[in-house]
């Protein structure tokens, strides 16, 4: 006597679960707690090649998926958002949760870009501050006999002197292993008229030339909401251009010099008493390495890159993915 239809489902469903639960079982014990296929068939009583057999069923079937990625991968999704965002020739985006000190990574990644994309003869001209500072300390030592690195703004007497340009453009060239061309002029002078005659003399009219030439600049980007150590503008901001900067909504500022959230350049008097590269010799450069992080940078960052003050960004993954949310 035929077995009755409802009979032959229950057996080809509980024979169906059975299946697919050997299939679930064999690849749990490949994929995932690493069993060889020998093993798993000595466990199973199967044989290797029923195994084998198994697996391939497993990916078929859809019960096992194989993707193939890597923290790295994402990472360089998102450097080629922001570069298409904002129109930049690189990125690159160190990972905000790992070990290690975030400034240490952020750094190492500007470092191995710089390193990575710049011929033995480069000439880079480098600006001041701690993510600069931070960038030569994670380079390799090279042996780029023919680089040339040129000091982009004048010296901060009362910054951190491992911060400052001057010390910032000889340690850079040292690591390079190439010669540095110091700027021999203050950030920020007295008067206009002595700023005047400073930029107009020939040695240090030479070294601003072959900065605003440089086939590279290094810079760190400002905020003017970061009052802490190593602010270059203390005891330079008067009454009115601080007035002015507020006025006109300044977020950052890049060798010296104000923007605002659009990334124009917001003039002050403060202006013609500064001596080093302008906001428009910077847009000029073939490249322009803009290094920084965090969310009190992040107004900042934003304004150099509507500014196209910079065109190469690096910074860490937390700041970048508020970057793209705008």
């Amino acid at each position: 006597m035929a077995p009755s239809p409802q009979r032959l489902h229950r057996s080809n469903t509980s024979d169906e679960r059975e299946r697919v639960s050997l299939l679930l079982k064999v690849a749990r014990m490949y994929y995932e707690e690493g069993a060889t296929q020998a093993q798993i068939a000595k466990h199973v009583g199967y044989s290797r090649p029923t195994v084998s057999r198994l697996l391939t069923e497993a990916r078929e079937e859809g019960v096992v998926h194989i993707r193939i990625t890597h923290p790295l991968e994402r990472a360089m999704s998102i450097e080629k958002a922001l570069a298409e965002k904002f129109g930049l020739i690189g990125a690159r985006i160190a990972e905000s949760k790992v070990l290690g000190n975030l400034t240490q990574n952020v750094a190492r990644c500007a470092a191995d870009y710089l390193i990575e994309t710049s011929p033995e003869d480069s000439v880079i001209t480098v600006s001041n501050g701690f993510a600069v500072n931070a960038t030569i300390e994670a380079m390799p030592r090279m042996n780029w006999l023919a680089s040339r690195v040129i000091q982009a703004i004048g010296s901060v007497s009362n910054e951190e002197v491992q911060v400052d340009a001057s010390e910032t453009c000889r340690r850079l060239a040292g690591q390079l292993g190439g010669r540095h061309i110091a700027l021999p002029a203050p950030l920020v002078v007295s008067a206009p008229e002595v700023a005047y005659s400073l930029i107009q003399s020939q040695q240090v009219a030479g070294i601003l030339h072959y900065a605003a030439t440089a086939d590279t600049a290094l810079v760190g980007i400002g905020t003017i909401e970061d009052r802490k150590k190593g602010y270059i503008f203390d005891g330079y901001v008067e009454e009115e251009t601080s007035a002015i900067l507020q006025r006109d909504g300044a977020v950052g500022h890049i060798c010296g010099h104000h923007f605002n959230a659009q990334g124009e350049h917001i003039v002050t008097p403060l202006c013609a008493r500064t001596i080093g590269i302008n906001l428009k010799q910077i847009r000029r450069l073939p490249r322009v390495v803009g290094v920084a992080w965090g969310e009190h940078k992040l107004d900042a960052i934003r304004g150099a890159l509507r500014g196209k003050l910079v065109s190469v960004l690096i910074t860490d993954r937390a700041t970048a993915e508020a970057l793209l949310e705008d």
